[in-house]
């Protein structure tokens, strides 16, 4: 009799345990249960993919983003005839750039204007330009005007003369749209210096003429054009503006105090700048971001109904490595918490969500270049319900080398100037490989310590570094 008390103490134990055994599978099946409810179907990091957030990782190209196509040009098509300043008449032709293999039957169509100070230029000059368009399914119009010897002794002639020859153009577009596979409805107008000049100020001033001229002009891309000839239209298409900080022929300011009236007016617009770079879109460092992100601000004004869902920019620059922000335009953080996808390129992460905005961390192995990214909102989210943005990868420190001669030690040496391109603080050893002035390899290697972002630090190489040098 005295040992029960034991027994029952053990079947109270047996049964507690029992029990706990149980609860404790229930709920780790309820919490697998609850992980598959709410993790993406496609994953790029299960450690930092966010709940209400798909990743993907697209591979397909993507109509007038991706250049899938190759180019066939017809050349000096005539488009008018009109008198010159001289009263002679002057034939007026374009060149057409077609994507081959593309079977859209009406394409959206670009009129690339060339610069030249109103004296001098002509179509061929956006060659390359006009032929990266089209590779993307754009058909694309590089067009002659009347030029004047002074085009500035009656600018107002100057203006109204290139303004009706454009708008021969439109026209020479609508008689021949199906001829060519041109989307009338669909149109830009677009180019540097002069051209980008005329190209805003034509559409300011039909809008306040006769706005039907550019009904169909659905975006203005304006390289360093310059000033407006009257305040900015209100009822303007979106542009998107180009222009280089050091341009002596046409001051940035321009650009910038144009970018001001943009959004006074609540006119879409973005301001690509060229940082140290002059009058010259074509050069080595900025033609590919141009192209680019020219490409992604017409698809994206092109296909979104709704600008104000657009983002702030179709194009960033990014440092290999490093973390950026894309802050979402307000339809994507709506009260509703629609589903948010994100396309991106392979090895990405989605590190983070805060309330209106995603952080994208970028691998440091990364190949330097332009890449697209796409977000998009809904379960089943449509073209109109997206947008895209080119995202330039560069290297998270930049070096510029300059020789000079040290007169006290009588010798050659050259200056290496390291600039920490990334958002995050530099510290490791950097290392030079040259060729010296005797024709051999050289190396030179230093410690940088707490190198801060955009900040540089300047390094004495001693002796001359020259030929094919890395950093």
């Amino acid at each position: 009799m005295k040992r029960r008390p034991i027994y029952v103490v053990l079947i109270l134990f047996i049964v507690l345990g029992s029990w706990l055994l149980l609860n404790h599978r229930e709920n780790n099946s309820a919490s697998e249960k609850q992980v598959q409810e709410v993790l993406p179907t496609s994953i790029v990091d299960t450690n930092t993919t966010m709940a209400n957030v798909t990743v993907n990782n697209r591979e397909t190209p993507v109509q007038y983003l991706d250049p899938a196509y190759k180019v066939t040009v017809k050349h000096d098509i005539l488009y008018a005839s009109k008198k010159n300043e001289t009263d002679a008449e002057e034939p007026l032709k374009l060149d057409l750039y077609q994507p081959i293999g593309d079977d859209t039957n009406q394409r959206p169509v670009f009129i690339f204007i060339h610069g030249g100070g109103y004296t001098g230029g002509d179509k061929s000059d956006a060659a390359d330009f006009s032929e990266g368009l089209a590779k993307r399914g754009y058909a694309v119009l590089t067009i002659d005007y009347r030029l004047k010897k002074d085009p500035f002794f009656n600018f107002t002639r100057t203006l109204n003369d290139a303004n009706e020859d454009i708008n021969d153009v439109i026209k020479w577009i609508n008689q021949h749209a199906e001829t060519y596979g041109l989307n009338k409805e669909r149109i830009v107008i677009g180019g540097d210096s002069a051209g980008g000049h005329l190209a805003m100020n034509f559409v300011n001033l039909s809008l306040a003429k006769d706005p039907s001229l550019v009904k169909s002009v659905f975006s203005i891309i304006d390289i360093y054009g310059g000033e407006l000839t009257r305040s900015a239209d209100s009822k303007l298409p979106p542009v998107l503006i180009i222009h280089g900080t050091i341009d002596k022929m046409v001051p940035y300011q321009h650009s910038v105090d144009l970018a001001a009236q943009l959004k006074e007016k609540g006119i879409y617009h973005n301001l690509l700048t060229m940082e140290g770079v002059g009058h010259d879109y074509k050069n080595e460092k900025y033609i590919d971001e141009i192209m680019e992100t020219t490409a992604h601000f017409l698809w994206n004004v092109m296909n979104s109904s709704d600008l104000a869902s657009l983002p702030e920019n179709s194009g960033i620059t990014v440092a290999s490595g490093s973390a950026f922000d894309i802050k979402l335009p307000e339809a994507y953080r709506s009260a509703s918490k629609e589903p948010l996808n994100i396309d991106l390129p392979e090895g990405w992460l989605l590190n983070g969500e805060e309330e209106g905005s995603l952080r994208i961390q970028v691998p440091e192995s990364l190949v330097r270049g332009n890449d697209s990214l796409f977000v998009s909102r809904g379960a089943d989210p449509t073209v109109a319900s997206s947008f895209t943005m080119n995202i330039n990868v560069i290297d998270p420190l930049a070096v510029y080398y300059e020789t000079f001669y040290e007169e006290s030690a009588k010798e050659i040496k050259t200056y290496m100037d390291v600039t920490n391109q990334s958002t995050s603080n530099f510290s490791g050893s950097v290392e030079a490989d040259y060729e010296t002035g005797r024709s051999t390899r050289g190396t030179y290697a230093l410690t940088v310590e707490n190198l801060e972002p955009g900040k540089s630090v300047r390094l004495e190489i001693p002796e001359l570094a020259r030929g094919q040098r890395s950093l």
